[in-house]
Protein backbone atom coordinates (compact mmCIF):
# COMPACT_ATOMS: atom_id res chain seq x y z
CA UNK A 1 0.00 0.00 0.00
CA UNK A 2 2.93 2.36 0.47
CA UNK A 3 3.46 2.22 -3.34
CA UNK A 4 -0.07 3.48 -3.86
CA UNK A 5 0.44 6.33 -1.39
CA UNK A 6 3.70 7.35 -3.00
CA UNK A 7 2.09 7.22 -6.42
CA UNK A 8 -1.10 9.14 -5.63
CA UNK A 9 -0.12 11.15 -2.59
CA UNK A 10 2.36 13.94 -2.25
CA UNK A 11 2.59 17.40 -3.71
CA UNK A 12 0.81 18.20 -6.96
CA UNK A 13 1.56 21.15 -9.21
CA UNK A 14 -0.45 22.92 -11.90
CA UNK A 15 1.17 23.53 -15.28
CA UNK A 16 0.97 27.31 -15.97
CA UNK A 17 0.52 26.61 -19.69
CA UNK A 18 -2.14 23.89 -19.96
CA UNK A 19 -3.46 24.00 -16.35
CA UNK A 20 -3.15 20.22 -15.85
CA UNK A 21 -2.43 19.12 -12.28
CA UNK A 22 0.36 16.57 -11.92
CA UNK A 23 2.51 15.08 -9.15
CA UNK A 24 5.58 17.25 -8.61
CA UNK A 25 8.12 14.73 -10.02
CA UNK A 26 6.23 14.60 -13.35
CA UNK A 27 5.90 18.38 -13.74
CA UNK A 28 9.41 19.18 -15.02
CA UNK A 29 9.26 17.01 -18.15
CA UNK A 30 5.57 17.91 -18.72
CA UNK A 31 6.29 21.65 -18.42
CA UNK A 32 9.18 21.46 -20.92
CA UNK A 33 6.95 19.52 -23.31
CA UNK A 34 4.23 22.19 -23.02
CA UNK A 35 6.78 24.94 -23.72
CA UNK A 36 7.96 23.08 -26.83
CA UNK A 37 4.38 22.78 -28.10
CA UNK A 38 3.84 26.50 -27.45
CA UNK A 39 6.96 27.31 -29.51
CA UNK A 40 5.14 26.11 -32.63
CA UNK A 41 2.08 28.25 -31.89
CA UNK A 42 3.75 31.47 -30.69
CA UNK A 43 7.53 31.32 -31.17
CA UNK A 44 8.33 34.88 -30.05
CA UNK A 45 6.37 34.94 -26.78
CA UNK A 46 7.34 31.39 -25.90
CA UNK A 47 11.04 31.97 -26.57
CA UNK A 48 10.96 35.12 -24.43
CA UNK A 49 9.14 33.25 -21.65
CA UNK A 50 11.72 30.47 -21.86
CA UNK A 51 14.56 32.99 -21.61
CA UNK A 52 13.04 34.42 -18.41
CA UNK A 53 12.06 31.01 -16.99
CA UNK A 54 15.08 28.84 -17.77
CA UNK A 55 17.83 31.38 -16.99
CA UNK A 56 18.50 33.45 -13.88
CA UNK A 57 20.75 35.99 -12.22
CA UNK A 58 23.48 37.78 -14.15
CA UNK A 59 23.15 35.53 -17.22
CA UNK A 60 19.46 36.46 -17.53
CA UNK A 61 19.89 40.20 -16.99
CA UNK A 62 23.02 40.52 -19.16
CA UNK A 63 21.52 38.29 -21.86
CA UNK A 64 18.26 40.21 -22.10
CA UNK A 65 20.12 43.53 -22.13
CA UNK A 66 22.52 42.32 -24.86
CA UNK A 67 19.73 40.90 -27.05
CA UNK A 68 17.71 44.11 -26.69
CA UNK A 69 20.77 46.21 -27.58
CA UNK A 70 21.52 44.10 -30.67
CA UNK A 71 17.98 44.61 -32.00
CA UNK A 72 17.71 48.27 -30.94
CA UNK A 73 20.97 49.08 -32.72
CA UNK A 74 19.44 47.72 -35.93
CA UNK A 75 16.21 49.71 -35.57
CA UNK A 76 18.18 52.86 -34.68
CA UNK A 77 20.65 52.43 -37.57
CA UNK A 78 18.79 50.40 -40.24
CA UNK A 79 21.29 51.29 -42.99
CA UNK A 80 24.42 50.36 -41.05
CA UNK A 81 25.70 46.94 -42.09
CA UNK A 82 27.84 46.51 -38.96
CA UNK A 83 24.76 46.00 -36.77
CA UNK A 84 23.35 43.27 -39.02
CA UNK A 85 26.32 40.87 -38.86
CA UNK A 86 27.93 39.42 -35.71
CA UNK A 87 30.65 36.81 -35.34
CA UNK A 88 29.36 33.84 -33.35
CA UNK A 89 32.71 33.77 -31.51
CA UNK A 90 32.35 37.44 -30.51
CA UNK A 91 33.24 37.51 -26.77
CA UNK A 92 30.03 39.34 -25.78
CA UNK A 93 27.88 36.80 -27.64
CA UNK A 94 29.87 33.91 -26.19
CA UNK A 95 29.45 35.22 -22.65
CA UNK A 96 25.93 36.69 -22.72
CA UNK A 97 23.87 35.18 -25.55
CA UNK A 98 25.15 31.71 -26.54
CA UNK A 99 24.85 30.25 -22.99
CA UNK A 100 21.40 31.85 -22.53
CA UNK A 101 18.68 29.22 -22.98
CA UNK A 102 16.59 30.67 -25.83
CA UNK A 103 19.16 33.31 -26.81
CA UNK A 104 20.07 32.04 -30.27
CA UNK A 105 16.42 31.13 -30.94
CA UNK A 106 15.48 34.73 -30.14
CA UNK A 107 18.00 36.02 -32.70
CA UNK A 108 16.57 33.64 -35.29
CA UNK A 109 13.00 34.79 -34.60
CA UNK A 110 14.19 38.40 -34.97
CA UNK A 111 15.48 37.45 -38.42
CA UNK A 112 19.12 36.43 -37.98
CA UNK A 113 20.49 33.40 -39.80
CA UNK A 114 23.54 31.49 -38.60
CA UNK A 115 25.97 31.03 -41.47
CA UNK A 116 29.59 30.16 -42.10
CA UNK A 117 31.37 32.65 -44.34
CA UNK A 118 33.53 30.75 -46.83
CA UNK A 119 35.80 33.79 -47.21
CA UNK A 120 37.10 33.66 -43.63
CA UNK A 121 35.62 30.36 -42.39
CA UNK A 122 33.99 32.26 -39.48
CA UNK A 123 30.47 31.61 -38.22
CA UNK A 124 28.15 34.63 -38.17
CA UNK A 125 24.67 35.62 -37.16
CA UNK A 126 23.54 37.76 -40.06
CA UNK A 127 20.36 39.53 -41.12
CA UNK A 128 20.19 38.56 -44.78
CA UNK A 129 16.98 40.55 -45.23
CA UNK A 130 16.00 43.55 -43.15
CA UNK A 131 12.82 42.64 -41.22
CA UNK A 132 10.03 45.14 -40.71
CA UNK A 133 11.03 47.62 -37.99
CA UNK A 134 7.72 46.79 -36.28
CA UNK A 135 8.75 43.14 -36.03
CA UNK A 136 12.09 44.06 -34.43
CA UNK A 137 10.41 46.47 -32.00
CA UNK A 138 7.89 43.76 -31.07
CA UNK A 139 10.78 41.34 -30.43
CA UNK A 140 12.41 43.77 -27.98
CA UNK A 141 9.13 44.69 -26.28
CA UNK A 142 8.17 41.02 -25.88
CA UNK A 143 11.61 40.12 -24.54
CA UNK A 144 11.58 42.96 -22.02
CA UNK A 145 7.99 42.37 -20.84
CA UNK A 146 8.21 38.57 -20.58
CA UNK A 147 8.18 37.05 -17.12
CA UNK A 148 9.22 33.81 -15.51
CA UNK A 149 6.50 31.21 -15.37
CA UNK A 150 6.85 28.12 -13.25
CA UNK A 151 4.57 25.36 -12.08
Amino acid sequence: SSGINAEYGGLRMVCPICKISLPKPEMGPHFENCLEKQLEVDPLSTTCTMIHTLNSGELLSAGVKTLATIITNITSHPDEEKYRKMRVNNPALQKKVIPLVGGTEFLEIAGFVRITDDADDQEYFILLEMPEVGHLEKCVATLQSATKIAP
